[in-house]
């Protein structure tokens, strides 16, 4: 019956369209911008920046754009986000046209991409919840992840074979066209993605917003701790991720970027698909806690693994594994989050959480640049698995007991959330 209201929900696929488009054109970029700079300058470091500028700016501005999506028009934020970062990327392919292009402009242009996203985000968190009612919020975030990660896996293998036939500037105009059609889509829809609020509830100070969004996730003992063990995930994963081009050309020898290199970024979005689809199906059935620490558990093994990988399809499989891993974190600790919170906190609690788990995502990456430039890239991916396996040990110490992840039921959660909101 949820899955036929979806359906019927105009609004909800115009807006799962857009999404999707989105995606597709940023798994183009997730591989080409990253040649681009390995190209411009044959340095781990280097490369490894474009995670941190694409980080930073959550960590900059995560909370004020949390707080502020709550009062601003969130179709028009999400619109002038889309824009911008199409104008954006559009000007690498005519920089290089014209043989201007340098890697400063290349940082500018991923900065800015970050600094689009953390509005974008903001406002996407509270959407959702607009768009369709609050009992099919699972159904509908899986249906958009599931979605997003088919064309997650398709644009990174586009973007490895457009590396074959021309030179990745130019590939990033793929992408800046994805983010125009992804805004028209948007523009197009008529449903308010704001929810009415009573004229009569008083307004906080902006300061007061933000700051009560972070005591309510720091207070909320699961969303605590969840937030804590998810940030030391996305330390491994930033560090990971943000050198996979360099990892392909020294563990994995391949002298030249073509659709290989795709199909290694695009085997991990694959184990993202698998990831979005089981989590909803094992998330009412297996205690949230003891589900996350397992993860985290599996994530360890999957990554050290992956630095001794002893081939090209050995890592293509076990990336796979790992992004799998890793997306089921995320994917629970969102949920979870989701269900649990009231309408009214959704987008600066939220932003604040993933602000938080961002900022492992640039650590990382700072980590495993500099390491990079004086020891090997296994090795190196070999120390990035003691930070995740941090993360393991606090969620396994907080299913013990009556400590906050023992007893995590989200039909018990979802029911308690309905009961604030109403």
């Amino acid at each position: 019956m949820t899955d036929q209201k979806l359906r019927r929900n105009q609004a909800f696929l115009t807006f799962l369209t857009a999404r999707v488009v989105s995606f597709a054109g940023s798994g183009i970029s997730s591989v080409v911008l990253p040649v681009l700079v390995y190209r411009i300058v044959d340095s781990p470091a280097a490369v490894a920046a474009l995670n941190v500028l694409d980080a930073g700016p959550y960590i900059a501005f995560g909370l004020l754009a949390g707080a502020l999506a709550e009062r601003l028009n969130r179709k028009r934020i999400m619109i002038i986000c889309n824009v911008a970062s199409a104008l954006m990327l559009g000007t690498v392919p005519a920089a290089a046209a014209l043989h201007l292009l340098v890697l400063a402009q290349v940082f500018v242009v991923a900065f800015g991409i970050g600094m689009s996203f953390v509005w974008f985000d903001a406002a996407n968190f509270g959407t959702l919840p607009a768009l369709v009612d609050r009992s099919q919020l699972p159904e509908a975030s899986s249906l958009i992840a599931s979605a997003g990660s088919v064309a997650l896996i398709s644009g990174p293998t586009i973007g490895g074979a457009l590396l074959g036939i021309m030179a990745p500037s130019y590939a990033l105009g793929f992408d800046a066209t994805s983010y125009m059609i992804s805004g028209l889509l948007i523009f197009t829809i008529r449903r308010p993605f704001n929810r009415p609020q009573p004229q009569d509830e008083p307004r906080n100070r902006l300061r007061a917003d933000v700051a009560e969004g972070v005591r309510y996730m720091w207070h909320e003992p699961v969303i605590r701790t969840m937030t804590l063990s998810v940030f030391c995930s996305c330390v491994s994963w930033g560090g990971t991720v943000s050198l996979l081009v360099v990892y392909a050309s020294r563990a994995l020898h391949m002298a030249h970027p073509d659709v290989r290199l795709g199909l290694l970024y695009s085997a991990g979005q694959f184990g993202g698909l698998l990831a979005v689809v089981a989590v909803p199906l094992l998330i009412r059935r297996v205690p949230a806690g003891r589900m996350l620490a397992t993860l985290l558990g599996i994530s360890v093994a999957a990554l050290a693994l992956f630095a001794i990988a002893p081939s090209y399809i050995w890592a293509v499989v076990i990336f796979c594994w790992y992004e799998l891993v890793y997306i089921m974190i995320n994917a629970t600790a969102v949920t979870v989050r989701q269900m649990i919170l009231p309408d009214n906190f959704q987008a600066r609690v939220n932003t604040a959480a993933r602000l938080i788990g961002f900022g492992g995502q640039p650590i990382g990456a700072i980590i495993s640049g500099l390491l990079a430039e004086f020891i090997s890239i296994r090795l190196t991916f070999g120390l990035l698995a003691i930070a995740v396996a941090v993360g393991a040990g606090l969620a396994a110490w907080a299913c013990l007991g009556s400590r906050p992840l023992s007893s995590v039921s989200l039909s018990v959660r979802a029911s308690d959330a309905d009961k604030v909101s109403a």
